[in-house]
């Protein structure tokens, strides 16, 4: 079975990505009323809750849309929205994405910063301290001069 996502539903071995995959994990689970058996490499917890995911949106269609015993238009509809909200949580994730590599650009700029501000430091310490070397060289000088 050529599938897009994880977990097929039908005999233990399926494609995905190009990779024939052998099922090890099978969940009997129940969608819209109706039982069935899900195979997939994920583990049964992850399987389920997918599973409940669906029923979940399946109920939320049949309780707005008072569709009466429509099924396939209830499928139809829980799809779109299941795909609506896939979309909108990848371009989610592009988003934080994005953000995270302008604040990775802007912490090397940071990171540059300080470098070039702890070398002004380092110089500024070591001509207060050739200074300080020289101010005790002076006044060693004028104290010998002196006796």
């Amino acid at each position: 079975m050529e599938s897009g996502c994880g977990i097929a539903y039908g005999k233990g071995i399926f494609q995905w990505k190009g990779v024939l995959i052998v099922v090890k994990n099978r969940v009997k689970i129940q969608i819209d009323g109706k039982s069935f058996t899900l195979m997939g490499p994920e583990s049964e917890e992850h399987i389920r809750s997918v599973a409940m995911y669906i029923d979940k949106k399946m109920k939320e269609i049949r309780e707005t849309a008072q569709m009466g015993g429509d099924r396939s238009l209830a499928y139809i509809l829980t799809s779109l929205n299941v795909g609506n909200d896939y979309f909108k949580e990848v371009e989610h994730s592009l988003n934080l994405e994005a953000r995270v590599e302008e604040l990775e650009l802007e912490l090397l700029g940071k990171e540059a910063e300080l470098e070039e501000m702890t070398k002004k430091v380092e110089e500024l310490a070591e001509k207060k301290a050739s200074e300080k070397e020289n101010v005790q060289e002076n006044h060693r000088k004028g104290k010998q001069s002196r006796t």
